[in-house]
């Protein structure tokens, strides 16, 4: 099961922590897994490469983590609530599909 909380501020998301597999498929061949990959990368790099946001980007192997700085003006948590506002509407619907193999958790930070 991937597990997927949605670390918000003031009910904004401003981070993620994703982990597991989900166990779909096997390796190499889990669509769940691929998709989820796929997103969490593509908004790590959206968030730091493309709208150039100060964030803390981490994964030790278990646990994959993107989290916006504090202190950022408001453009920059303006671009921010949009792709992370994009990841989690992705991965609703990723869960709607597969609901077995993904959870979703929204922790107030």
């Amino acid at each position: 099961m991937i597990r997927i909380r949605l670390l918000r501020h003031s009910g904004c998301v401003h981070g993620i922590e994703c982990s597991g597999h989900a166990g779909y498929a096997e390796e190499g061949h889990d669509i769940v897994c691929s998709a989820v990959s796929a997103l969490t990368i593509a908004l790590a790099n959206g968030i730091t490469e493309i709208a150039e946001i100060p964030a803390d980007v981490s994964d030790d192997g278990k646990t994959f983590r993107c989290r916006i700085r504090e202190g950022l003006d408001s453009a920059k948590l303006h671009d921010a609530g949009i792709l992370f506002g994009t990841f989690e509407c992705a991965v609703r619907e990723i869960r709607e599909e597969y609901p077995d193999y993904l959870k979703i958790y929204d922790t107030e930070v």
